[in-house]
């Protein structure tokens, strides 16, 4: 870091730790007095973060629009929308990754997540019962 500073060069001090999850201990569980809620809130934020920022890729527009679908119902509850237009409201381009989202308006893209859960059937994540992250 010394010689950096010296010689002007440009560089990022990253911070790295080691956690151990909750899924490495096959016993610890939401009734374990070990499970903490909010470690499981940071680690959601952290993945949608990730998704967000381009650090995890999705690969195509129906894996966008699950992921879409999945984080707007975490974050919304019982509350998210169900169709294209309150998708729009609730800000859904909020959650469209920066790489993708150039590529088409807020309306096309609550369409088509609409659309891509319908085709899930019973399992629509706009349709589940609230998600608890």
């Amino acid at each position: 870091v010394t010689i950096k500073v010296r010689e002007q060069q440009k560089f990022k001090l990253v911070y790295k730790r080691k956690i151990f999850l909750l899924d490495d201990e096959p016993d610890v569980g939401p009734d374990d007095d070990t499970y903490d809620e909010r470690f499981e809130q940071l680690m959601h934020l952290q993945a949608v973060d990730d998704i967000i920022n381009n650090n995890i890729a999705l690969e195509t527009e129906e894996q966008v629009c699950l992921f879409l679908a999945l984080a707007m119902v975490v974050d919304y509850g019982a509350e998210v929308g169900t169709d294209a237009e309150s998708l729009v409201e609730q800000e859904i381009v909020e959650y469209v990754p920066y790489i993708w989202r150039e590529s088409h308006e807020a309306q096309w893209w609550a369409e088509k997540t609409v659309e891509v859960c319908e085709k899930e059937g019973d399992q629509n994540p706009l349709e589940m019962e609230a998600i608890e992250a």
